[in-house]
């Protein structure tokens, strides 16, 4: 059965990818995992997209699309599914070949900054959908013309830990691009393997520290006395003593606007507990207190994972 990359959603009138949809649930935007359907006009296929309800800290398996039953699958004119299947093919032939892929890679983009309207929720009620099924139609062609030529639009760093963790198992971070839009007109597009750096292979120091990295590495979540949390690495750069820490303030938390309580959930979950914790961050090495301080500038910049990337399986 071909993957499915894209699914159009009932509820948001909107083609999405299965981390969009799972980002969405969680800042309480999307509330059915059922409300999928392919994104081809002339097929009516039904989607779930499983593990959309689900923390990351609670998975195992990346949230996915899969067809929501046996007896409602493609159409036969469904073009959607052609292409899957091609695609599928040719990956399979790359794969016994041994060649090495040589296409351009996937390609993604983090906000820093929210739209005006992103906290605006407009669902869409199925039933009012199928008694005006021409309206529909046309509004569904025109929610996949907009998706077109356009890339995935994550706005938690946790989702774009899964696109990483997809490439780094799939051995294509140098082709894999992630653009980080820092809002006003500001967008850079890094490979993946020049955006994510572990910690303990990392220098101390470099002439690039006031830019903003995906540092990573093992360490532990602590409550702060002020309600905050550290995040408290136990790696240390290479060839530092320093220790390595990322402070997330009480007024960081109470302006947080997306998914706060999913977010303040991840960090109590995982307190004490060693985990690998990711932040979008730069960094800042502090002479008073022999410290280097990962300064994120809110919470969107945060993922914990329990997921060792030396020992990957199947996600």
């Amino acid at each position: 059965m071909a993957k499915i990359e894209l699914a159009y959603s009932l509820e948001l009138g909107k083609v999405l990818d299965a981390m969009e949809a799972n980002e969405l649930w969680l800042e309480g935007r999307l509330k059915d995992k059922r409300a999928f359907e392919c994104i081809d006009n002339s097929c009516d296929a039904k989607i779930t997209c499983k593990n959309m309800d689900t923390f990351a800290d609670k998975r195992k398996v990346n949230p996915h699309f899969i067809m929501a039953n046996r007896e409602n699958m493609h159409s036969l004119f469904c073009e959607v599914y052609k292409e899957y299947e091609e695609k599928d093919d040719k990956r399979e032939k790359n794969r016994m070949e041994c060649k090495k892929n040589t296409d351009i890679g996937r390609r993604v983009c983090f906000h820093l900054e929210r739209p005006e309207n992103h906290r605006i929720i407009k669902h869409k009620d199925s039933i009012e959908c199928i008694n005006n099924e021409i309206e529909y139609k046309e509004e569904k062609k025109r929610a996949v013309e907009r998706r077109k030529n356009s890339q995935s639009n994550y706005y938690w760093l946790n989702s774009l830990i899964w696109y990483y963790i997809r490439s780094y198992k799939e051995n294509t971070t140098d082709k894999d691009v992630v653009e980080i839009d820092f809002g006003k007109g500001r967008k850079y597009p890094y490979p993946l393997n020049k955006l994510f750096k572990r910690i303990n292979n990392e220098a101390e120091t470099t002439d690039k520290d006031k830019n903003h990295y995906v540092y990573y590495g093992k360490g532990r979540v602590y409550l702060r006395e002020d309600g905050g949390y550290d995040l408290v690495f136990s790696e240390k750069f290479n060839g530092s003593e320093k220790r390595v820490k990322c402070v997330i303030g009480k007024k960081m938390i109470e302006g947080c606007q997306y998914g706060k309580a999913s977010k303040v959930n991840i960090l109590n979950a995982s307190r004490g507990k060693e985990r690998f914790i990711y932040v979008l961050s730069s960094k800042n090495i502090d002479k008073k207190y022999d410290r280097i301080y990962l300064n994120i500038e809110k919470m969107d910049c945060i993922a914990i994972s329990e997921i060792d990337l030396d020992e990957i399986g199947e996600i």
